[in-house]
């Protein structure tokens, strides 16, 4: 399943390569930080885990299909590191109710996604500030936790479907683009969603930022 995902992001940008003089107008590489967390929420429990965000790593390719004077497409891809960190209070038996120490788990999900993004821009001499927005398919890589997840791991998806959206400012010299991008990683899929017969562990859904700075080359600007 891997193998077919990473050939199809091959596909799709060979495939636009060799079309480029009619319909790619750009290709640009970014890269920066995310932030990202996850909601776990659980079934009959009372106390549960507060998730909190942490900082990882971003990555992406993107080709921009078509270009008007305030409207294109981009076909996007790349790796994104997601996951969370969460603070739990030291307990042992003579304190069952807690140390007032803590000790932080930490997870990471690996993702490599594709997205088609509509963007809106508007040019202001060199500077063009955009908006864009669409659907993205992420597939994940690999994960490593602190936390034991064995028992779940089975039940977890492989496969998400969500929204990318957000906003950027690009400065443009000649053939060559300097951008800054904020992004909105939004699921619409669990990486697990599987309601317990009693209690326990119900859904784990991603929520993901990125802040990135990205380089165009313009084919024919």
């Amino acid at each position: 399943m891997k193998k077919r995902f990473v050939s199809l992001v091959l596909l799709v940008f060979a495939s636009a390569s060799l079309t480029q003089a009619q319909f790619v107008k750009s290709i640009g590489l970014k890269g920066g930080a995310a932030w990202a967390k996850q909601e776990w929420k659980y079934k009959n429990v009372n106390e549960v885990d507060d998730p909190q965000y942490r900082a990882r790593i971003h990555a992406g390719l993107e080709l921009e299909m078509f270009r008007h004077p305030w409207l294109g497409m981009l076909a996007g891809a790349g790796i994104a590191q997601k996951g969370n960190q969460i603070e739990v209070e030291i307990t042992h038996a003579g304190q069952p109710e807690g140390t007032g120490e803590f000790k932080t788990f930490r997870s990471t999900f690996n993702y490599a996604y594709l997205e088609l993004l509509l963007k809106v821009h508007r040019e202001f001499g060199p500077v063009t500030p955009f908006v864009f927005a669409g659907p993205r398919l992420d597939y994940m890589i690999s994960y490593d936790s602190d936390l034991s997840l064995e028992t779940i791991e089975d039940e977890m998806s492989d496969a998400l479907f969500g929204l990318s959206y957000g906003v950027g400012v690009e400065y443009n010299f000649g053939r060559i683009g300097l951008a800054a991008v904020f992004t909105h990683q939004y699921d619409f899929s669990y990486v697990y969603d599987k309601e317990p017969e009693t209690f326990g562990l119900e859904s784990i859904r991603n929520k993901a930022y990125f802040l990135d700075l990205a380089i165009k080359y313009y084919f024919g600007k």
